[in-house]
């Protein structure tokens, strides 16, 4: 489901059901405009407005204009969702070293993301029937927890200064 510009960018972010509304989203509802983005993927215009139309299924991005758009934008939206096809998590690696305060509120995002998840299972439990969107919204809100448990690690790592490769 992908949302207006102003909503998505306001915090309640898209969540495609296509790779197509995972492109508009990408090239639509990012800070920069889509001539920005043109002009720093090297791309015409032309050819990101065609593939921003979700509706449009003849075209899809490269995979190096959608690994450029991501970058120049920050919006993983479309890796996210190529991803979940793949049953697997995006964690974004944090930039920079980690103090304590970030690992603490790394802990804590998750922390309350479990939270959630719980509330959300409760009442899709309290009539003891579970619906496809019931189970849809928490299998979402879990993947959400994930990423944010990971980014507890990804964050005492960088505190060390020690890549997260280099742990295993």
């Amino acid at each position: 489901m992908t949302r207006t510009t102003k909503e998505c960018r306001a915090g309640e972010h898209c969540e495609p059901a296509t790779l197509g509304q995972a492109i508009q989203c990408l090239l639509m509802h990012s800070h920069l405009t889509i001539s920005e983005i043109a002009t720093r993927v090297g791309k015409s215009e032309g050819y990101l407005r065609k593939a921003s139309n979700a509706d449009y299924e003849e075209l899809h991005l490269q995979a190096d204009t959608l690994l450029a758009a991501s970058l120049v934008t920050g919006n993983l939206v479309a890796v996210r969702f190529l991803a979940a096809q793949l049953g697997c998590l995006v964690v974004p690696v944090p930039q920079g070293a980690a103090d304590d305060d970030s690992i603490y509120e790394a802990f804590s995002r998750a922390v309350a993301k479990i939270g959630h998840d719980g509330d959300l299972i409760r009442r899709a439990l309290s009539d003891h029937t579970l619906t496809h969107d019931e189970a849809a919204s928490i299998c979402d809100a879990i993947d959400a927890t994930m990423e944010a448990t990971a980014a507890i690690k990804q964050a005492v790592m960088a505190r060390v200064h020690t890549p997260l490769k280099a742990v295993r």
